[in-house]
């Protein structure tokens, strides 16, 4: 988190998303704060597996699914704080989108990391097991997602397994490692 007080953590097997606090002089950490999936209506943390908090520290953005039997699906969480409790906004869950061959969807299986833009206007998410890259605009008031595109070809991001943008955010690199290579895509304006 910008404040450097909290840290977040995606929990696969307790299917969580966890807020900690650090004392800034000891560095030690303790757990604040837990969202689980089924409680308090939060959905989509089934198998979670990564976590992204937006540049004004507003919003965490979590991805779950890496190994299969998760929820495949995407979180936003607004963060307050100055309590330091998660409340889910949004749950977008399982889904796909069609390519320029309407024969053909990307699927979104396997969700591992998840990434906000420098400037907070997109998000990514990968997943390994469709080896698909899943592009979102995000409202920056709202911190809610908007599925803008999916990319998905197993030659250069086969087993996405992580996602990282360049600090001017006009770059976006995909580790995938079915295919043992880093793809960089450029932004679209």
């Amino acid at each position: 988190h910008p404040d450097r007080k909290h840290l977040f953590a995606a929990c696969r097997h307790a299917h969580t998303l966890v807020v900690l606090t650090r004392d800034p002089m000891s560095g030690a950490v303790k757990v604040h704060h837990v969202a689980r999936n089924g409680e308090d209506g939060v959905t989509g943390l089934k198998g979670s597996f990564g976590v992204a908090v937006s540049p004004d520290g507003k919003f965490v953005y979590s991805v779950s699914g890496q190994f299969g039997g998760g929820d495949d699906a995407v979180g936003v969480f607004a963060f307050d704080a100055g309590e330091g409790k998660l409340k889910q906004v949004q749950s977008i869950d399982t889904f796909d989108i069609l390519g320029a061959d309407t024969e053909k969807a990307v699927p979104f299986k396997g969700g591992n990391e998840i990434a906000v833009s420098p400037d907070g206007e997109n998000v990514y998410a990968v997943a390994t097991i469709s080896g698909a890259l899943a592009v979102f605009d995000r409202d920056q008031e709202t911190g809610k997602l908007k599925l803008t595109s999916m990319f998905g070809d197993p030659a250069s991001v086969g087993g996405a397994a992580g996602v990282a943008v360049s600090p001017d955010g006009r770059f976006v690199a995909i580790a995938a490692e079915k295919s043992a290579t880093i793809a960089i895509f450029q932004r679209q304006e």
